[in-house]
């Protein structure tokens, strides 16, 4: 990994108490443009966020301990990932973070051959007495950055052109959310590299819930092989407190995975499922 590029702004910081650390700043690119829905956070635990849409972006660390061996990690797609020493950042100002674009290369446009069939993957049950939060009123606005996905048993011997991707909402009472759609390689079984190489983010308003539906065609991914699919946290209006996905329990054959945080693990659990489903021809 390369190192960040740490420019420290002569603000002074206020607000910081002997119990917690405030880590704030901005992201922006070599051009000092401001980087959107960055994820930046301690790698392993579920202290992170996501950068709002001016590149700004603010972490809490209440766990002090957490200064002395952490590492900082800022990442995006389209973008060399950085890492560095929390300790050797935290200061009494502000960062501002450059990021470096990777040369990762755009998917070629595909044409889907004529003799294909449509096939779905996944889970639609939506009525269950369980759900999956991203937010509770109990604690409300959990990071941003969090995320919530499946893994999708596709041929490893056929092209799989992926078409069309939704998720069911069971509750939700903020005005306004983003999510970001990630689709990832697997290793060891659970979420890996990035197979999109664009973002892929939609906003859903007015407290909507029920089948939120995502067009993957133009992402020209075509793969063989099991697959993940997230949908991951990335914005939300100052007023609300719950937003959730059903949860079926069991699902057997499914696997769920969630992360907790922006840069936190991802948790692999069997025989669980939230609603999704994926469309794609082969």
């Amino acid at each position: 990994m390369k190192k960040a590029i740490l420019l420290i702004l002569l603000f002074v910081s206020t607000g910081l108490s002997a119990q917690e650390q405030i880590l704030q700043g901005k992201i922006v690119d070599e051009n000092q443009s401001a980087l959107a829905y960055v994820n930046i956070g301690l790698i392993g635990t579920t202290v992170g966020t996501v950068s709002n849409s001016e590149g700004l972006f603010k972490l809490t660390i209440k766990d002090l301990s957490q200064l002395i061996n952490s590492t900082l990690r800022v990442s995006s797609i389209g973008y060399e990932t950085q890492e560095f020493a929390l300790n050797s950042v935290v200061k009494d100002g502000e960062l501002m973070i450059v990021m470096k674009a990777s040369t990762q290369q755009l998917n070629d446009v595909i044409i889907t051959p004529s003799d294909t069939k449509v096939y779905t993957e996944g889970r639609d049950k939506t009525n269950t007495a369980r759900q999956v939060n991203f937010s509770i009123s109990t604690a409300q606005n959990q990071n941003l950055g969090s995320e919530i996905g499946r893994k999708f048993e596709l041929s490893n011997r056929k092209d799989n052109y992926l078409k069309n991707f939704k998720f069911y909402i069971k509750y939700n009472d903020f005005d306004q959310v983003k999510f970001r759609i990630n689709i990832y390689t697997l290793e060891d079984g659970v979420p890996s590299e990035y197979l999109n190489s664009q973002n892929l983010i939609i906003e859903i308003t007015d407290k909507k819930t029920g089948w939120i539906e995502v067009d993957l065609s133009e992402l020209n991914l075509v793969v063989r092989g099991d697959i993940a699919i997230g949908a991951e946290w990335i914005e939300h209006s100052k007023n609300g407190r719950r937003l959730s996905l059903p949860m079926i329990v069991p699902s057997i054959g499914s696997t769920h995975f969630y992360k907790y945080g922006s840069q936190s693990d991802w948790k692999k659990f069997s025989s669980l499922s939230s609603a999704m489903l994926l469309t794609y021809e082969k």
